[in-house]
């Protein structure tokens, strides 16, 4: 059986840097699953076929979790400079990451499933823009309105049986722009 896991992150706290918590759970509920609350990231009940959780950040503590799965898809915010609404990439492993960091993101976080695991899952990173990044909760309209594009997206992904599609392009639904 092919595991896949949807990993939305970003902040809840900064408006559109909450945008994956949103897809994550309009997912959850396209698949049948019950709707993550603010303060619940559905790392406890990683029993489906298909899991999607929403965490603050990207840490390696995942790793062993990632490792039970043979395809990803990372969700997360981007600020609009000079990209699309909606970015989907395919992602590789890290060839040459750091040996100490502060900061991790989808492709070191699959080079150090590959050096430790030895697992080198399918991968796609789906980037949604925001638009406001204050202090607050709650999605500005335009982002709003990209919570269902970017879930059918997904939903196309995780439809395909191997991978998806070659590196640099994505499935998009109509009336959506591509990088």
């Amino acid at each position: 059986m092919c595991r896949s896991l949807v990993i939305g992150y970003g902040n809840l706290e900064r408006q559109d840097d909450g945008v994956a918590f949103y897809v994550v759970n309009r997912l959850r509920q396209r698949l049948g699953q019950k709707p993550l609350r603010f303060d619940d990231a559905g790392l406890a009940r990683l029993e489906n076929s298909t899991d999607c959780v929403f965490i603050r950040q990207l840490v390696p503590e995942l790793i062993e979790t990632l490792s039970n799965y043979d395809r990803l898809v990372f969700v997360d915010a981007h600020i609009p400079v000079g990209m699309s609404n909606l970015v989907c990439t395919r992602i590789y492993p890290e060839d040459d990451f750091p040996l100490f960091t502060h900061q991790m993101n989808p492709a070191l976080l699959l080079a150090f499933l590959k050096a430790l695991w030895d697992r080198e899952p399918i991968s796609h990173l789906l980037t949604i823009q925001g638009r406001r990044f204050d202090l607050g909760r709650g999605l500005s309209a335009m982002t709003a309105a990209l919570v269902d594009p970017a879930t059918r997206i997904i939903l196309e992904l995780l439809a395909r049986r191997s991978d998806p599609l070659p590196s640099g392009s994505c499935l998009l639904p109509v009336g959506c722009e591509q990088n």
